[in-house]
């Protein structure tokens, strides 16, 4: 239980630290807002909602890919003294890139049943690894 807990603070730290840049990055964007919206398919980029939720995701998987592949572990893991590894292989950048883009789209808004059934596998079955984890063949681990 105290993995879990360390996974959500270090999650949590991790979602503010993108989601300023990304607040930054849509305060600006909205100046540029109406040049964009007189090209005709970009103007589902006017609702502030969706602009956000696609800076919010590019810029997390950007971030844990960076932070993942260099040292296997990001700003908010690293606080909770967590890192990430391959389970069965040696460090592998491709299953750590892998993992990135499944947790993104798994903790993405539209996406929320992958959430709970990642907390219910977490909860219920290992704390080291959640539905992403598996499915990359990676797990989180205390750092002593």
């Amino acid at each position: 239980m105290e993995l879990l807990i360390k996974r959500i603070i270090a999650h949590f730290i991790d979602s503010v630290l993108v989601g300023i840049p990304s607040f930054v990055f849509n305060l600006i964007f909205s100046i540029f807002r109406v040049l964009l919206s007189i090209l005709p398919f970009m103007g589902w980029l006017n609702q502030p909602f969706w602009r956000f939720q696609l800076t919010s995701t590019v810029f997390f998987v950007i971030y844990e890919i960076i932070a993942l592949t260099v040292f296997k572990t990001t700003i908010g893991k690293s606080l909770m003294r967590l890192k990430v590894r391959t389970v069965d292989l040696p460090s592998s950048n491709f299953r750590l890139v892998l993992r990135s883009l499944f947790k993104a789209l798994f903790t993405n808004m539209f996406f929320w049943v992958f959430s709970l059934i990642s907390l219910l596998i977490i909860l219920t079955q290992d704390a080291k690894s959640s539905l992403h984890d598996r499915l990359a063949r990676t797990e989180v681990y205390n750092v002593d």
